[in-house]
């Protein structure tokens, strides 16, 4: 059996495939680092595209992270982005535009609590408690 940071991977994965389509020449790297960061390229007829998506898993994403993401993550290249991808429902108004916001299908708050936003009829929303790196 996986554990949760396995299936909210799994999660995270499928959202991602759907920004990132195969079908349109993206490629994906291995995460990085904690493992909620993945690396997506493109080859383009200029040269190739980059864009490195970071999951926060926060209800409000505060300016100091988008600094330290930045810090971390931005390569400089000028086909290079930068992009997060948070829960529906969560705080990114302190985003600057240059950054891609990616909001989760699968996850959202409600009442201050991430809760998984299951599409079967009649099907009751769960709540997750989140592994330690996930945690706000």
């Amino acid at each position: 059996m996986g554990s949760i940071s396995d299936t909210m991977h799994g999660f995270e994965r499928k959202e991602l495939n759907q920004v990132f389509p195969v079908s349109e020449g993206w490629k994906e790297s291995s995460p990085r680092g904690s493992g909620n960061t993945y690396t997506f390229t493109r080859d383009l007829w200029v040269g190739n595209e980059q864009v490195t998506v970071v999951s926060l898993y926060t209800p409000l994403v505060r300016g100091e992270e988008i600094a330290d993401l930045r810090a971390r993550y931005a390569n400089g290249a000028g086909k290079s982005r930068l992009a997060i991808l948070v829960p529906d429902g969560s705080d990114y108004s302190a985003v600057p535009k240059d950054i891609v916001v990616i909001t989760m299908a699968s996850f959202g708050y409600e009442s201050g609590k991430i809760v998984w936003l299951t599409k079967k009829k009649n099907a009751k929303r769960v709540t997750v408690n989140l592994p330690a790196p996930y945690a706000s």
